[in-house]
């Protein structure tokens, strides 16, 4: 009895090991850019994450990427910024499947005695659930050329989805420890 239940929790360690609780984080730049000679940026009038109207996800990724380039000393301008942020995201539905050990006991009587054994077996568990990737695009806005790209790849789960702003505050954070300036000390 011991032995199955120290093998169910390796199993559920294991399980819950493979599964990533923190986003993936990437980010690649133009080599050939000198990110110090910008000064200002803005955000692109119709962003990817929108439709027809500015999204929450929208609202909440413009407040966090200018939170984060302010602290590196950019400054937000509406009227001819040097560069401009674009944001697109893809939610898509997954599905994995594992083998969840199962144990059953059984009884049986064999020349008149009764014996108890142990059978180890394989119970199939579904698990459904989302995937989304999340890309921030720094464009140069007079060369119309992207300088840098930040992408966030994670399981979404319901609790992300309904504090959707905390959420993305901190992918957003994330992303922008990969960014090629760091965050000037206390801003």
């Amino acid at each position: 009895m011991y032995k199955n239940a120290l093998l169910l929790l390796c199993v559920a360690l294991l399980m819950s090991a493979c599964s990533p609780t923190s986003p993936i984080i990437r980010s690649n730049s133009n080599a050939s850019v000198d990110i110090n000679q910008y000064k200002t940026f803005g955000f692109f009038e119709q962003l990817d994450t929108d439709h027809r109207y500015e999204s929450l996800l929208s609202q909440y990724l413009k407040e966090a990427t200018r939170a984060e380039m302010t602290q590196r000393g950019f400054v937000f301008s509406k009227e001819g910024p040097d560069l401009l942020i674009n944001f697109s995201n893809v939610l898509t539905d997954k599905q994995e499947m594992y083998n969840h050990p199962r144990s059953q006991v059984g009884y049986y009587n064999y020349r008149g005695r009764i014996y108890h054994d142990t059978w180890i077996g394989y119970e199939p568990y579904i698990d459904n659930y989302q995937h989304g990737i999340l890309t921030i695009d720094i464009v140069d806005r007079q060369y119309n050329k992207t300088i840098w790209q930040g992408v966030a790849e994670a399981r979404i789960n319901k609790q992300d989805q309904s504090n959707l702003q905390i959420t993305t505050l901190k992918i957003v954070s994330a992303i922008f420890k990969q960014f090629p300036m760091a965050a000037e000390l206390g801003n």
